[in-house]
C-alpha cells in the first residue's frame, strides 16, 4: 500500500466510525466507544498528515505550500472540536451536536484532500516515492499522540513572530539612535 492509499484507507475508517455513531445515537455505551475510537484515529491521523504528508505536498506539488497551509488550518479547526468532544461523556447533551460539527469539518476536509492534493500526489510521485511516503507516515503514527490538545502556533509561526519582534526592536532602536543623533 502506498502513502496516498494509506491516507484514503484511514478516511474510509473514519467514515465508518461516523456511520456507526449515527446508528448508535441513544446508546451511550456504544457512543463512548465510538467517540474514543474517533478521537484516537483522528488525532493520530492529523499528526501523521501534518508531519509526513504535508511536507511532501509542499515539496512536490506546484501549489503545495498553499494546499498544505489550508489543510493545516482545517486541522486546527477540527482539533478544537475534537478536543471539546474528547472532554465530553457520551451521555452529555452536547455530544451529538459536537459530533455533527466534527463530521461536517472532516467530511469537507477529506473531500478537498482526496480530490486535490492526494490525487495530484498520486499523479506526480513515482511508485517508490509513494511507498516511502507510506513508511514515513506509519512511523509518524507510532509516535503520534492519541488525544488532542488545543491547537497551538506551529514552530514556523513562532519563529516568524520572533523574527518580526527582533526586527521591530532593531528598527525602534535605530530610530531612537537616529533621533538622538539629530
Amino acid at each position: 500500500m502506498d502513502g496516498v492509499d494509506l491516507i484514503i484507507k484511514e478516511h474510509r475508517e473514519v467514515d465508518s466510525l461516523f456511520d456507526a455513531f449515527k446508528r448508535n445515537i441513544g446508546n451511550p455505551h456504544e457512543i463512548e466507544k465510538i467517540k474514543d475510537d474517533v478521537v484516537r484515529l483522528l488525532t493520530q491521523h492529523a499528526e501523521m498528515e501534518e508531519m509526513g504528508l504535508y511536507p511532501v505536498v509542499e515539496q512536490h506539488l506546484q501549489d503545495g505550500k498553499s494546499m498544505a497551509a489550508a489543510a493545516r488550518k482545517d486541522h486546527n479547526e477540527a482539533k478544537k472540536v475534537l478536543y471539546e468532544l474528547d472532554q465530553m461523556k457520551a451521555g452529555d447533551l452536547e455530544v451529538v451536536p459536537k459530533f455533527d460539527e466534527l463530521i461536517a469539518y472532516i467530511t469537507q476536509h477529506v473531500k478537498e484532500e482526496e480530490s486535490g492534493m492526494l490525487r495530484q500526489l498520486k499523479e506526480t510521485l513515482k511508485k517508490d516515492q509513494l511507498i516511502e511516503l507510506a513508511k514515513n507516515l506509519e512511523n509518524y503514527r507510532k509516535t503520534a499522540p492519541t488525544h488532542p490538545t488545543l491547537p497551538q502556533k506551529s514552530p514556523s509561526q513562532i519563529i516568524a513572530e520572533t523574527g518580526s519582534k527582533i526586527a521591530d526592536k532593531a528598527r525602534e532602536a535605530a530610530q531612537a539612535a537616529f533621533s538622538e543623533a539629530k
